[in-house]
């Protein structure tokens, strides 16, 4: 009777052979994922210690060795994308930063750098349209609502841009690049608003942002205009 419990026990104990077969073949995809995680990590590392290093054709290589495992890999399509940015290819990296987008619709990292790429390559229309949907997911994001008034102000939407710099500015009382924006836009719009954009440079300089000589000259010029009463 033992002897048939014990022979009953084991037939339920050893599979099928289909069953076998099974196991073994999600065992190798298992280990074959593992692996392909693996080899990603390792390029992705090399190519951030490869822009650490400010060599760029290694981090290129190796961010292209990720992409190749994974094409839809968000970090190196749009870490190569600002890197094709600096190297004075914006067609390309236009278009790893857009699969980026695809793969990834509300990566922040992602809107931001293709927002300013699509108003830089004059495709404003473009810009608005994703950033509009991107500042509602980001409401607090000064960033998101600057990037949205510069592509607002590349379309000639001058009060649209001057809310989002203003909100910008309200999210982030202390930065410069908000007040910048609004005493560029005051100062170059149809009509033009010099003191306004005086008033808001002195404010980015305030906060630490660069001098612009430029614009400094121009609000100088236009303001001994108006002391001689010219137009």
């Amino acid at each position: 009777l033992l002897e048939q419990q014990y022979s009953n026990a084991k037939k339920r104990l050893v599979a099928p052979p289909e069953v076998v077969a099974q196991n073994a073949a999600e065992g190798k995809t298992a280990a074959a994922r593992l692996e392909h995680d693996r080899d990603v990590q390792t390029f992705l590392h090399l190519a951030s210690n490869a822009q650490v290093q400010e060599n760029l054709e290694a981090a290129k290589y190796y961010y292209q060795q990720v992409l190749e495992l994974d094409p839809d890999q968000v970090d190196a399509l749009v870490r190569l994308g600002n890197i094709l940015v600096e190297d004075g290819d914006p067609a390309s990296a236009e278009r790893y930063l857009s699969r980026a987008f695809y793969a990834n619709p509300d990566d922040r990292d992602v809107l931001l750098p293709l927002g300013f790429l699509l108003v830089s390559r004059g495709k404003a229309h473009l810009a608005v349209s994703m950033l509009s949907r991107a500042a509602a997911l980001y409401p607090d994001d000064p960033d998101m609502a600057r990037m949205l008034g510069i592509a607002c102000r590349s379309m000639g939407w001058h009060q649209a841009a001057e809310v989002q710099f203003l909100r910008a500015w309200e999210l982030d009382p202390s930065g410069s690049d908000a007040p910048y924006n609004l005493a560029i836009l005051y100062a170059t719009r149809d009509q033009p608003r010099y003191k306004d954009a005086r008033k808001w440079y002195e404010i980015a300089i305030k906060n630490g942002g660069a001098q612009d000589p430029q614009l400094e000259r121009f609000l100088n010029q236009q303001a001994v205009a108006v002391r001689n009463g010219q137009p």
